[in-house]
């Protein structure tokens, strides 16, 4: 008997078994693509059905521009009244609003205890929170930087604002 004779069957790799196989993306279907070789071969080099989700999805996520339009005339609001502009510092970044975030300003509207008003200050655009104080009313920064100052408004003295924010538009994180 020679050794080849005496050793056991190599067991194989593969086959049906259970968990074997390529695990599903959830909720996914599997479809068909009718491809030439060429093009076969530049989807593979693409990164293959990951890539054609991520294209899909590109295409099919409302742009920023739709969104405010949808937004703007959703708005129970007179669009004369509206108008919009981004925040200009970061003096309400505890409140979600960061430089940059899209406002939509209530123009002409008098400010009420809690509302976040866009205010010029010292030559330069600014967010403050319009809150009640013993001496008046106060304009409060909402900020993780400690350098930017209350303002006191003076009872009776009329607050110049550019508008009320009514609506933050702020791509997630």
């Amino acid at each position: 008997m020679t050794d080849s004779e005496n050793k056991a069957p190599l067991k194989k790799k593969g086959g049906a078994r259970p968990g074997a196989g390529r695990k599903p993306l959830i909720g996914a279907k599997t479809t068909t693509v009718i491809l030439t070789e060429d093009l076969l071969i530049q989807l593979k080099r693409l990164g293959g059905s990951s890539w054609i989700r991520s294209q899909i999805a590109a295409t099919t996520k409302p742009s920023p521009t739709k969104v405010a339009d949808e937004l703007f005339n959703s708005l129970p609001i007179p669009a004369e009244e509206i108008s919009v502009e981004k925040a200009p510092d970061n003096s309400m970044d505890r409140a979600g609003i960061h430089e940059g975030t899209v406002l939509f300003l209530r123009k002409k509207a008098k400010a009420q205890v809690g509302n976040i008003v866009l205010l010029e200050y010292a030559g330069k655009k600014t967010l403050r929170r319009f809150t009640a104080s013993e001496r008046g009313f106060r304009l409060v920064p909402e900020s993780s930087d400690s350098g930017l100052t209350d303002f006191i408004l003076p009872r009776g003295a009329e607050l110049a604002h550019s508008g009320i924010v009514v609506y933050v538009l702020s791509e997630p994180k």
